[in-house]
């Protein structure tokens, strides 16, 4: 059995390729985003939360389907939902970068297929895999740098299945990471960041370039790690941001291929705007800039939505999901 790709479970209808609602799911909540075009502009037309029981999704893995199928049906009744936009979790991921042949030009999707097994722990029968190529190498003969995304096709199934139950109909799916980046990181901006969202449960941190996701790692949160508005966990957070970054500048054995230092790091989610949380980054020596998870939708001068800026920090990986239409217009 070959493998897969994203569009292969959801090949996309041309009338699809519009603004359609975002859905994300985290072990304590599922978020819905929905924009609409007024004008030329684009606008924030809905957003809102269900609340999932304790313990139906755990560390991306999804452990009581039936409750997670209620929740997600009670979302799709107050929303009036059917195509969506997905995310699948971070934990259940696998990126890498790879470069691609000349030869390969005219068929990158095959020649990406043949670099999965030397990437990832995963056979071609198992996989499912979406990539983005990075630099096409010009006119010269220079090849393809390529990121690709892979996951197991049974995660992606269990997914869809929920999905499916609940009555809604995914098209897309987007990495978790990928999802957080496309609303934080400017849509045309080609540098090097380092990116911390806090989830419920969980910190993400990754190394961006080129609005791809290149290294990540998360950490996992206890129930109540942000209750009280410390940060005990910190210096586990910046141990490990500096490990993904150790691994970004040592990707390459060619010295003359190295690539630059993040220029900043990006602070979204929860308490992505707190004072004692910044103070506790300093040690990685990066310039910090709070997320402005709006930029690649509206300017605040045009629109202001009804969502708190504090909310919204927590919906960057749903409102990335929403604009993944925009990469196919």
């Amino acid at each position: 059995m070959p493998s897969r790709s994203f569009f292969d479970f959801f090949p996309t209808p041309k009338f699809l390729e519009m603004p359609s609602p975002g859905l994300v799911l985290e072990d304590t909540h599922a978020r819905c985003v929905e924009f609409q075009h007024v004008g030329d502009h684009i606008v924030l037309k809905r957003y809102g939360e269900e609340t999932l029981p304790e313990g139906t999704l755990v560390s991306g893995e999804i452990k009581k389907p039936q409750e997670l199928t209620t929740a997600l049906t009670s979302l799709r009744k107050r929303f009036d939902l059917h195509y969506i936009r997905c995310v699948l979790p971070d934990e259940k991921a696998y990126l890498f970068q790879t470069k691609i042949s000349r030869a390969g030009e005219r068929d990158i999707r095959t020649a990406v297929e043949f670099t999965i097994e030397e990437n990832v722990p995963l056979s071609l029968s198992e996989a499912v895999f979406d990539f983005a190529v990075l630099r096409d190498g010009g006119e010269g003969r220079e090849p393809f740098e390529v990121a690709v995304s892979v996951v197991p096709e049974h995660v992606v199934r269990s997914f869809l299945d929920v999905y499916r139950s609940a009555e809604l109909s995914p098209f897309h799916f987007e990495i978790e990471s990928q999802a957080v980046v496309k609303a934080v990181v400017a849509h045309d901006d080609p540098a090097v960041y380092a990116v911390i969202h806090i989830f419920s449960r969980k910190v993400g941190v990754y190394v961006v370039r080129k609005n791809a996701v290149h290294f990540s790692a998360t950490i996992p949160l206890s129930a109540n790690a942000l209750e009280s508005g410390e940060f005990p966990w910190a210096g586990e957070l910046v141990s490990e941001a500096r490990k993904v970054i150790s691994y970004w500048h040592n990707e390459n054995e060619d010295e003359s291929d190295r690539r630059g230092q993040p220029q900043a790091l990006i602070l979204s989610g929860k308490f992505a705007d707190h004072p004692a949380l910044a103070a506790a980054l300093t040690p990685l020596g990066l310039p910090l800039k709070v997320a402005d998870v709006w930029e690649n939708v509206f300017s605040l001068e045009q629109f202001v939505p009804d969502l708190s800026r504090e909310e919204a920090f927590e919906y960057a990986p749903v409102i990335g999901a929403a604009l993944s239409y925009r990469s196919h217009l």
